[in-house]
C-alpha cells in the first residue's frame, strides 16, 4: 500500500498483512438475562473451543463499547454484578486464538 498526497508526494510502500482470519463457520452468539432478585445480569455464549480467549465488551446506555473483561476460552458464562437500576447495557464478545477471530452480534439487556 502506498499513500499519495495532493502535491504528488508518495509514502514508502508497505504491505498490510493480517494474522487473523474471521471465523465464518464459527457462529458466536451471546445471550443475556437480567435478574433483579440477584442484582445481576447473567451472560452466556454458545462457543466453547477450549483454547484461546474471550474478550467481553460492555456499554452503558448510549455510551461506547469498551473492553470489560477477558476470559480463558474454557469459560462458558459471566455474571455482571456491577450494574445500576434503570440502565440499559449493551454487550458484545469476541473469541481470539492464534489463527481465528469470531465476534458476536451486540445484545441489549435492560436492568
Amino acid at each position: 500500500m502506498q499513500a499519495k498526497d495532493e502535491s504528488g508526494l508518495t509514502s514508502p510502500h508497505i504491505q498490510i498483512m493480517s494474522g487473523k482470519r474471521l471465523a465464518g463457520d464459527m457462529n458466536l452468539a451471546l445471550s443475556g438475562k437480567a435478574s433483579r432478585d440477584q442484582s445481576s445480569i447473567t451472560l452466556s455464549w454458545n462457543m466453547h473451543p477450549g483454547k484461546g480467549r474471550f474478550v467481553l465488551y460492555r456499554a452503558e446506555n448510549e455510551g461506547p463499547l469498551v473492553t470489560y473483561e477477558a476470559f480463558e476460552a474454557s469459560r462458558q458464562g459471566f455474571t455482571d454484578k456491577k450494574i445500576t437500576p434503570a440502565t440499559t447495557y449493551r454487550y458484545m464478545i469476541k473469541y481470539i486464538n492464534e489463527s481465528t477471530l469470531a465476534i458476536s452480534p451486540e445484545i441489549i439487556v435492560k436492568y
